[in-house]
């Protein structure tokens, strides 16, 4: 059974997500979003007091509140950095675009691995399918777990809203379709684990969702 632990931290609550094998004990972490020494050290506390086997890293997509941590998980971890290739398109330019929010950054680690529409990430018994759903980023990637019901959204589609189309490679069309053909065709009961904000579901967006109706 894959467990589930939600971290917003600062300075934009970005949700960081640790996700486990009852089992097995291994770990993904997906967007690591801590801003300074005291939330790295919640995120490192919370591994060892669970004490899980982190075995990689995932963003889900490269803006720059979802890597914040990135460099402190991998001095930590020392695992892969996984994602969608033309995130690369944005890593370069995440110091700038921190820049945009007065906010100071540095240089973040380039992916190590990357995945693809209809690639597949395990945890223990678990599968998760990796759904490429850009527009608000080029490679935002969704992570569905169907034995569970659930997926990871990172910035693609909020409650009640989507992501922002308003940034470089941002566009709203290819965004709004690729949630209508690739997300909503899921079980109504999906859990989606947003971005920002609280979790929603495949049913309450197709019924409350303007931007998708």
């Amino acid at each position: 059974m894959i467990h589930v632990q939600i971290f917003p931290f600062k300075p934009v609550q970005v949700n960081t997500y640790v996700l486990w094998d009852s089992e097995t004990k291994d770990c993904i972490l997906i967007d690591p979003g801590c801003w300074n020494t005291d939330e790295e050290q919640t995120l490192a506390y919370f591994v060892e007091k669970e004490q899980l086997n982190v075995t990689k890293i995932v963003l889900t997509h490269a803006h720059f509140d979802h890597v914040a941590g990135v460099n402190f998980a991998l001095k930590q971890w020392k695992v892969p950095l996984i994602g969608h290739k033309e995130a690369n398109l944005l890593m370069p330019r995440i110091p700038e675009m921190a820049g945009w929010f007065n906010l100071h950054m540095e240089p973040v680690s380039q992916l190590t691995n990357y995945v693809k529409e209809g690639d597949t990430l395990t945890l223990g018994t678990s599968t998760f399918e990796i759904i490429h759903v850009p527009g608000h980023s080029p490679g935002s990637i969704v992570l569905y777990c169907e034995q569970q019901d659930f997926m990871i959204g990172g910035d693609v589609l909020f409650k009640g809203s989507i992501g922002h189309t308003e940034v470089p490679y941002g566009n709203l069309e290819t965004l709004v379709d690729g949630i209508k053909k690739k997300l909503l065709i899921k079980p109504d009961g999906t859990i989606i684990y947003t971005g920002h904000g609280p979790s929603t579901t495949i049913a309450y967006e197709k019924n409350n969702n303007s931007y998708v109706l």
